[in-house]
């Protein structure tokens, strides 16, 4: 039984092996006990996959575990549940119970949120908004509309009321793109008044 069981010997043994199943000499399975049992990884397969000892399934019964003596332990989910996590909760890109809705943006290829440009408010009790990464210059609900020159560094890009991005300029400066100076400002950043002369 290649040390990981016991061999039913004897006149009245059938030769068959059983396999170890304790935290001490590993959780053993086949007919040679050469295998780690379901839900246990390793080379002395003691590892117990994700979840399992919490619920008694591997991966908190959301996915698939690769065990056996060769395997990682690593959590293969279904969709919506994050692996880095064993699949007990929402991978970044789902919400809502089950983890069954998908964040604003959703790009399937890559399985992100928020067009891959910002971060989704996920987890089963989340809305799956999406906040657009800062510097980005998206400012739209999924992440998908870039602000005009990406507000020139002197602005920050938000939704605008058509579902486009508009830039929030930093004062002294104009919109669409928070390029140039508002009409009485001048200078590099946009502090200096203008002087007015006796003729306006």
């Amino acid at each position: 039984c290649n040390s990981h069981g016991t061999c039913n010997e004897g006149t009245s043994g059938d030769g068959t092996c059983t396999c170890f199943n304790d935290p001490v000499k590993g959780y053993w399975a086949g007919v040679s006990c050469t295998q780690c049992a379901d839900n246990y990884f390793g080379s002395s397969c003691d590892q117990p996959c994700p979840g399992v000892e919490l619920t008694a399934e591997a991966c908190f019964g959301r996915g698939r575990c690769e065990s056996d003596v060769l395997g990682n332990g690593h959590c293969v989910c279904t969709e919506g549940w994050g692996s880095a996590t064993g699949c007990f909760e929402c991978d970044a890109a789902h919400y809502g119970a089950g983890c069954k809705n998908r964040c604003e943006g959703y790009v399937a290829e890559t399985n992100e949120p928020c067009s891959g440009h910002g971060v989704c408010f996920n987890g089963t009790t989340a809305n799956g908004t999406c906040v657009c990464n800062e510097g980005s210059g998206y400012g739209t609900r999924d992440c998908s509309v870039q602000c005009p020159n990406q507000c020139s560094g002197h602005g920050f890009c938000q939704e605008g009321a058509h579902n486009d991005a508009t830039c929030l300029c930093e004062a002294g400066f104009a919109p669409p793109d928070c390029m140039n100076c508002v009409a009485d400002r001048t200078g590099e950043e946009c502090t200096i008044p203008c002087l007015v002369g006796p003729n306006g």
